[in-house]
């Protein structure tokens, strides 16, 4: 609004319209994405409008602006539409009076536009960087896509890593930046970060999206959050398990901290994005006491955890195996295992019932998810930094048998349940190392297990 002029346009963020609130013209539909980081630019004359976006050099929009009687000079953002139902993400804003510039007649400062990496290689490969040069201090990093590593200590302004994206941080070095977010999507696909050495941040990041209705296993990567930051609404719920009363209890009260390393479940009435934020990601060796029998607990890391990795964890009276829920449709568990000490698994593939089997990702457990273990007595389970790795693994995924089998499967339409015997040369007659207890399901899912006199296998 300047003087007697003012122009208004909201983005919808699911059909990408670009509408015009005050002024008269054309809505259009935009190319870019509103849910990434973007750049406006909005210039008005008394006879024209124009939207900029991303500095390209030509209006995506052009319109006249509406006549308003008024001494107001003010530019006014975040509240979009009259119910104040829209919102944004602003991390810069700058108000120049002197004229209306074109992207190519008053450019913004270098060191607000991001700098993207796309490829493969160390942070010092220029060839990786958009215009072909080194992130400076004072940069904002966006990881777009590839692998990213920091084999020498490294400064940034803030850093983004995008679904897929990869950054390693080496042994011994730093990451120093005021940002650092991390962004999965709907389709669990998720960005990681594997720290070796250290991040210092003032603030991080890690956005997981979540289907509706569905109760989803998570766990966070950030110390000190508080439960209200994920569930204070009436459509919403988190649920801790109660070990010792075999039962699930749901959290009441917004002041109480997430615990590193314990497992969640969570559920939203529609879909959602929780985001997980703190003053640093956990970092170092982390640990969790258990009780006798099954404990639910996460992934404490912003990058995936092979559970498979013998010299990574500390498992006293814990048994070989995990558990973890696959299941994404309302009402529906059932569970993928796998036996570290075997290297037995069952249902490690896709909840649909395809057949192909690959040799990666087996007992790789996602960042942010959490998974069942089985304690023998009250005992602790902790793991080190070197269990990280980086991994597209969203828990559809199978592996050639480490040992002679026979597997069994039970269907019913798209829903499958497994079922393997191996044959191993160690093994006992009775419960030992290399079985796995069985933990039913639910809803749409059959079952299928052994009934032992120490109970189903």
């Amino acid at each position: 609004h300047y003087n007697n002029y003012r122009s208004r346009v909201t983005i919808h963020t699911p059909t990408k319209l670009a509408r015009i609130r005050n002024g008269s013209g054309s809505n259009i539909t935009l190319t870019e994405d509103p849910t990434e980081w973007n750049i406006y630019r909005l210039t008005m004359t008394p006879t024209e409008t124009n939207l900029y976006v991303n500095e390209n050099p030509t209006p995506v929009m052009t319109f006249a602006p509406e006549s308003n009687i008024s001494g107001n000079r003010h530019f006014r953002f975040g509240d979009g539409d009259s119910g104040n139902d829209f919102g944004a993400h602003i991390d810069w804003v700058i108000w120049e009076v002197t004229g209306a510039y074109s992207p190519a007649q008053l450019p913004v400062p270098t060191s607000l536009i991001p700098k993207y990496w796309n490829g493969e290689g160390n942070w010092s490969h220029a060839e990786g960087w958009s215009g072909g040069s080194v992130p400076a201090k004072d940069a904002k990093v966006v990881a777009e896509s590839g692998h990213l590593t920091a084999t020498n200590d490294v400064e940034v302004k803030s850093i983004t890593i995008y679904p897929n994206a990869r950054l390693t941080v080496a042994t011994d070095k730093t990451l120093t930046a005021d940002i650092v977010g991390l962004r999965s999507n709907q389709n669990k696909e998720v960005a990681s970060l594997v720290n070796l050495g250290s991040v210092v941040a003032d603030s991080v990041v890690y956005m997981r999206g979540i289907p509706a209705l569905a109760f989803e296993y998570i766990s966070s990567p950030v110390a000190g959050q508080n439960a209200g930051s994920l569930s204070a609404s009436d459509q919403k719920g988190l649920y801790l398990f109660s070990n010792s009363e075999d039962a699930w209890e749901l959290i009441t009260d917004n002041e109480i901290e997430l615990t590193p390393m314990r497992g969640y479940s969570f559920v939203s009435y529609d879909a959602t994005t929780v985001i997980f934020a703190g003053s640093n990601f956990n970092q170092g060796t982390q640990s969790i006491g258990l009780g006798n029998g099954f404990n639910l607990v996460g992934n404490p890391f912003a990058s995936a955890i092979d559970w498979g990795h013998p010299s990574s964890w500390s498992r006293t009276n814990v048994s070989a195996d995990i558990w973890i829920n696959y299941g994404d449709s309302p009402g529906d568990a059932n569970f993928a295992t796998f036996n570290h000490i075997s290297g037995e698994f069952t249902n490690w593939a896709d909840h649909n019932g395809s057949d192909g089997y690959v040799g990666e990702d087996l007992g790789v457990i996602p960042p942010t998810q959490s998974f069942w273990v089985y304690a023998s007595s009250i005992t602790s389970l902790s793991v080190s930094p070197s269990a990280q790795l980086h991994s597209g693994n969203v828990l559809n995924k199978k592996m050639t048998n480490a040992n002679p089998a026979i597997r069994l499967r039970a269907q019913r339409e798209n829903y499958t349940d497994e079922m393997v015997l191996i044959f191993h040369e160690n093994a006992t007659q009775g419960y030992d190392q290399y079985d796995t207890r069985k933990k039913l399901g639910s809803g749409a899912y059959p079952q299928i297990y052994a009934s032992t006199s120490e109970g189903i296998m």
